[in-house]
């Protein structure tokens, strides 16, 4: 009992790691007026995770921006949330740890 309580309140405890590591956007104004946007992102995990969530908002106050032709180097899947696109990156069946680059 000593030994639980003393792990839980231990400013020495173990925390996981859980963070981007690096994120870079390449943003292209082509001559039709749209915008092509390229991100990388460098993610880093010692937890068992199947993937990261990107939330991109396209709706501001009355303006809304049409989002299209969305590609991740990895399995994924989109829906919308309250005026945001939100991409769920990553394979549903297969969790890993370590570093894993992402681009949208």
């Amino acid at each position: 009992m000593l030994f639980t309580l003393f792990s839980l309140f231990n400013p020495l405890s173990i925390k996981a790691l859980d963070k981007i590591t690096d994120f870079h956007s390449d943003i292209t104004i082509n001559q039709d007026t749209s915008v092509s946007i390229k991100e990388t992102i460098k993610y880093t995990t010692d937890l068992q995770k199947h993937g990261i969530f990107r939330t991109i908002p396209f709706k501001y106050d009355k303006y809304t921006a049409a989002v299209k032709n969305v590609n991740v180097n990895a399995p994924f899947s989109t829906s919308t949330n309250n005026g945001n696109l939100v991409i769920k990156i990553g394979d549903p069946e297969k969790t890993f740890s370590g570093d894993k680059t992402y681009e949208i």
